[in-house]
């Protein structure tokens, strides 16, 4: 007995937005956890604190999207998924490694 894999495209990006929702709403939590920990210690948040703690979380949200398409819609074999997988990790790392530059820079921390 075979299953055949039906792709609902609609059903797919609900569910790429419920994830990513979720995935904004737990960046987003810690965030607030930690400035209000840090707050408590320095006495006044300032951006330096927290811009670069937003972009990189962007980026790795942006970096998970790019792994559900990849692994998710292009691979259909197992050599074709662990390609796909290999490449989203390192799209990860690109990703994470250029947010953390663009708020480090926003905040005059990269020269």
């Amino acid at each position: 007995m075979t299953h055949k894999l039906i792709f609902n495209k609609t059903l797919d990006f609900k569910r790429l937005l419920k994830r990513t929702k979720i995935s904004w709403f737990v960046a987003t939590s810690l965030l607030v956890l930690f400035l209000i920990r840090i707050s408590f210690k320095v006495g006044k948040i300032e951006s330096w604190m927290w811009v670069p703690i937003v972009t990189v979380s962007v980026g790795s949200i942006a970096a998970g999207i790019l792994y559900y398409f990849l692994v998710d819609h292009l691979a259909s074999t197992p050599k074709i998924k662990f390609l796909m997988t290999f490449v989203s990790i390192l799209g990860f790392i690109v990703a994470c490694w250029l947010s953390c530059i663009f708020g480090l820079d926003q905040v005059g921390l990269w020269h």
